[in-house]
């Protein structure tokens, strides 16, 4: 039987789930200066464990997807400046971009040390780039091309939540008719059905 210590360790457990929320076992953390702090002070250990510093010993925490969100995307002529959750702001590394759970759009962060998703309105902001070659998919930021992979970087830790599965982009193809979805659409892939409209318009 497990410990009263540890299964009380365990429920308390400090956790940021795929939503972007943070919770303390089942009761939500809504003080914004909080989750700020919480943000700025994410850190991964040697085995790849997601832990806060800043306290005197590491507080472990759960991350069910990424430890960062991207809120914002600005687009520059030195490229797409983007904003984080925990108020950081950085130039978008586009080879870095690949597509994971239910078609969502990913990249790595912070050097390449961390997973990041983009938030609806940024997602649908930087879709408007976006093209299909055959059954691959590009950023076409001044010209140049960017393949979105269906897979993280091999350098990169994978998510809290055990990794990213594989997916597909929804775009509409040259002969003029978007692939069907096997998994039911969400809001992502709307948004992007929508921007591959206006794009083909």
């Amino acid at each position: 039987m497990e410990p009263r210590s540890r299964r009380n360790a365990v429920e308390d457990m400090i956790r940021l789930d795929s939503e972007g929320n943070w919770y303390q076992g089942d009761f939500p953390i809504l003080h914004e200066r909080t989750c700020q702090f919480f943000y700025k002070h994410i850190a991964l250990d040697a085995d790849g464990k997601y832990y806060l510093e800043g306290e005197e010993r590491p507080v472990y925490i759960k991350v069910e997807d990424v430890p960062y969100w991207i809120t914002k995307v600005e687009r520059t002529i030195a490229g797409y400046l983007v904003s984080l959750t925990d108020e950081s702001i950085e130039l978008l590394d586009l080879n870095s971009l690949w597509i994971g759970k239910k078609n969502a759009l990913y990249c790595a962060v912070k050097g390449g040390s961390f997973p990041a998703k983009f938030m609806r309105v940024p997602y649908y902001e930087i879709t408007k780039d976006l093209q299909q070659r055959g059954k691959k998919y590009f950023l076409v930021f001044r010209g140049k091309s960017y393949s979105i992979n269906t897979s993280p970087p091999k350098n990169l830790t994978p998510s809290g939540g055990g990794g990213l599965p594989r997916g597909g982009l929804p775009v509409r193809k040259s002969g003029g008719k978007t692939k069907k979805q096997t998994s039911k659409k969400g809001r992502h892939v709307r948004g992007l059905k929508k921007a591959a409209k206006k794009k083909k318009r």
